[in-house]
């Protein structure tokens, strides 16, 4: 497998995480790649002949094979954040053609003996015993009719019957259980939702195809996944694990999680905190701001997913370039900075938002999104940089009135303001 990313072309942070990340980049790849041709070489050179035809020794052999596959798809799993989305797309089809070449080469060599009932023939020197009227049913006259005794279809209908009627309900189990695991918020327009804390106690929340909605999650959450929101406003307390956005357009989002991930969007304004770097992918006009919600159970919902201290508490976010900003566009493999997203200035961030459920309940209009609509002049307020100003990293110092001290974060700047 080629390394699909030169590098030249990529967008160095520092030098110290630029050789770190080649480096770690570079090792995957070179095991993936030997993993791989071992693989192929064994799956090749596996035939009946060779083991004398022992079916039991083949089956060994392939077992084994499948077992590695799956541990280079694990290894995968846990590299595949710092893998350009092309070479992700490679792996995850070599991985899919290993486990489908095993797989044939097995149901050439051994495949499985089909099933079926026989007639037992009655020993020498005894008469056959005579069939009973409970057993059998009268002969008809259609000689081409089957006969029971030898292919039982009543038999095999049943079998099949009892066999889907328990599918069906295994489905419907998990079903049921995915469904009290996650609440869905779908198909609406122009409404508010507002969940309190102990509301939703850890569940999954899916938010699908909303217009012109406000929704208030003043809770932890273990994952969210937004689809298809336009012109949406979504506070989130806190997310225990990961945050997924697609296809979301004029929308304002608050939340805290771990990661979040952002595809397929436009004019989005993100008030975020996250433990690891943001991933956008196919989106632009992208706005980036510091997490600054507050209510009365904040401290504690964060405290149950692990995120740390909120920034209105402590007033730090720790030295450098905070995980909030340090945004990775996978479209974007230059050594300037992406064009499609872009810190808000302190002059343009909208003051330290805090929340009264009691107020709240008691109805909200849908979203006027004046803060997406004031901060995206950042967008096109800066003329083109010179050549040397490319790379400009700028010291932005968060205000006081945030909370503690004053600190000092880092952020590279685009260079391309145009879109």
């Amino acid at each position: 497998m080629e390394h699909a990313r030169p590098e030249e072309d990529s967008a160095p942070l520092n030098a110290d995480d630029q050789v770190r990340e080649a480096a770690a980049r570079q090792s995957f790849f070179d095991n993936f790649r030997a993993q791989e041709r071992s693989i192929q070489e064994v799956l090749s050179s596996v035939t009946v002949s060779t083991e004398n035809g022992n079916l039991a020794h083949v089956h060994t052999i392939l077992d084994t094979l499948l077992v590695r596959t799956q541990a280079l798809e694990a290894d995968f799993s846990q590299a595949v954040d710092m893998l350009p989305a092309y070479d992700v797309q490679r792996c995850r089809a070599t991985l899919k053609a290993l486990t489908v070449g095993i797989s044939t080469k097995r149901e050439e060599l051994a495949p499985q003996k089909k099933f079926s009932f026989k007639r037992r023939s009655a020993p020498q020197g005894q008469p056959a015993a005579p069939p009973t009227e409970s057993h059998v049913p009268a002969a008809s006259s259609d000689s081409s009719s089957p006969s029971i005794a030898g292919n039982c279809p009543s038999v095999r209908v049943e079998q099949m019957a009892i066999s889907q009627s328990g599918s069906q309900q295994e489905q419907e189990q998990k079903q049921q259980q995915q469904q009290q695991q996650q609440h869905t918020i779908r198909d609406s327009r122009n409404l508010a939702f507002t969940f309190a804390s102990g509301e939703l106690q850890g569940r999954d929340v899916v938010l699908c195809n909303l217009e012109g909605c406000r929704v208030f999650l003043l809770d932890r959450v273990g994952a969210l996944h937004c689809h298809g929101l336009h012109h949406c406003e979504v506070l989130v307390g806190a997310v225990a694990s990961s945050a997924l956005l697609y296809d979301c357009c004029g929308c304002v989002v608050t939340l805290a999680a771990k990661q979040l991930r952002l595809h397929d969007s436009r004019e989005v304004l993100l008030h975020l905190h996250t433990l690891s770097k943001p991933v956008i992918e196919r989106s632009s006009r992208i706005l980036f701001a510091p997490y600054d919600l507050s209510y009365t159970d904040l401290d504690e919902h964060w405290a149950e997913a692990a995120l740390g201290q909120p920034a209105t508490s402590h007033g730090q976010e720790g030295d450098g370039v905070a995980e909030w900003s340090d945004v990775q566009d996978f479209n974007w493999h230059r050594r300037q900075a992406s064009p499609n997203w872009r810190v808000v200035p302190l002059d343009l961030r909208r003051l330290p938002l805090q929340l009264d459920i009691a107020q709240l309940s008691c109805g909200t209009p849908p979203p006027a999104l004046l803060d997406l609509e004031r901060c995206l002049v950042c967008m096109a307020q800066t003329s083109p940089p010179q050549a040397e100003e490319l790379q400009e990293v700028l010291k932005v110092a968060r205000p006081a009135g945030q909370g503690g001290e004053s600190c000092v974060h880092q952020q590279r700047l685009s260079s391309q303001d145009e879109f």
